[in-house]
């Protein structure tokens, strides 16, 4: 259509004392002339001019008609990444996370575009946008040492802008999005000990983090740095049996190793005095051998806030089935079972119990009516 082309050439000459813009419509011409190598130069010459991140609107337009051409994502991201990092180095943040959000709103994604992003939301004040853009942005990095160093330069913006607290929220998101799936146990495992840090070092979220520490000593027993974490935590909030079924893990593991005590006012040889205490205090209602589920009411999920005050513990490991050991309260007290009481497996997810009877049941005693006994049986 020669009327729209002369429209076109119309404005490009009132442009001209602004080239960046010019190279839009010398776009516009390309396009409407069917010519779609000339688009294509002229939208990466305009992505090409630093001053483009000042127009989000328009660098937004030629991305996605770059990627309706068939441009790479990755081969863009690359062109344009200069200007955004030279506007965040400048103090633009607000400049530069715009632009960033472009991108990353077409698919065009890296761990520095969201790390872009989310110090702009932390500047603004979008803490719920800030959380998601940061498990977002941790899920794109490629291995362990990639993913230290993103969680130690997002600490440190968070440090810078005196939000340190919203970390806690970061790395539960990354927690509860699974983010382990993505990246691998390994990487999982860090995000674990860095979220059981955090809530260790707050007084009002510690509770948590001993479902945290448990779920990390688990799966990796002989890494000493939860070694100490949770023993201070059972320390507080377990029971007995736990404290003892961990001291008799944790006494020789320091014995070969004592480098995590460097750090605690504590030597090796209180903690022998301790675990002998409790051998003679509990030992005897505890098995050697016995692996004791540390459960702190929050096992199936440790990023829930719910805490175990009512609920069965401890829960012990038997043959790799998970058991409580309750008494059926409509049957009376402890005295009146017959010497040779009925047990039986009581399976109800992970809050399965041994439930004591004086004669054999056909159906297991539902959770509300067993009451739970602390492992500590008379003698």
């Amino acid at each position: 259509d020669l009327s729209a082309v002369l429209l076109t050439m119309d404005s490009a000459i009132k442009l001209a004392k602004d080239p960046v813009k010019l190279k839009l419509v010398l776009a516009n011409i390309a396009f409407q002339a069917g010519d779609q190598a000339q688009e294509r130069k002229a939208l990466i010459d305009f992505l090409a001019d630093p001053s483009v991140v000042q127009d989000a609107k328009a660098f937004g337009k030629a991305i996605d008609r770059l990627l309706k051409l068939g441009e790479d994502g990755e081969g863009l991201q690359r062109l344009v990444t200069p200007h955004i990092d030279a506007a965040a180095a400048q103090g633009h943040h607000d400049l530069a996370g715009v632009v960033s959000n472009v991108l990353l709103e077409h698919n065009i994604a890296t761990s520095e575009l969201y790390k872009t992003s989310f110090k702009a939301a932390i500047t603004n004040g979008l803490n719920e946008r800030a959380v998601d853009l940061w498990w977002r942005g941790l899920a794109c990095v490629s291995n362990k040492s990639k993913a230290k160093s993103y969680m130690a330069e997002t600490t440190a913006i968070l440090d810078k802008e005196g939000r340190r607290d919203l970390l806690v929220e970061c790395y539960r998101a990354a927690l509860e999005n699974n983010i382990g799936n993505r990246l691998g146990p390994k990487i999982q495992y860090e995000i674990l000990l860095q979220y059981g840090a955090l809530l260790f070092d707050v007084d009002a979220k510690r509770r948590r983090a001993l479902a945290v520490y448990r779920q990390a000593y688990e799966a990796e027993p002989d890494d000493n740095r939860t070694w100490m974490p949770l023993y201070f935590l059972l320390l507080e909030f377990g029971t007995p049996e736990q404290r003892l079924m961990h001291l008799r893990d944790l006494v020789p593991k320091l014995a070969n190793d004592p480098r995590p005590l460097k750090t605690f006012p504590i030597t090796i040889e209180s903690l022998a005095v301790e675990l002998d205490e409790l051998e003679q205090q509990v030992g005897g209602h505890v098995a050697k051998g016995l692996e004791l589920s540390m459960d702190d009411g929050s096992a199936a999920s440790p990023t829930s806030d719910s805490t175990a005050d009512d609920m069965p513990m401890p829960l012990a490991q038997v043959g790799g089935e998970a058991v409580g050991f309750s008494l059926d309260p409509r049957d009376g007290p402890t005295e009146a079972l017959p010497p040779r009481p009925d047990l039986r497996l009581m399976p109800a997810g992970d809050q399965a119990g041994l439930t004591v009877s004086p004669a054999p049941l056909s159906v297991p005693p539902s959770h509300e009516d067993s009451a739970v006994l602390d492992l500590g049986f008379a003698p």
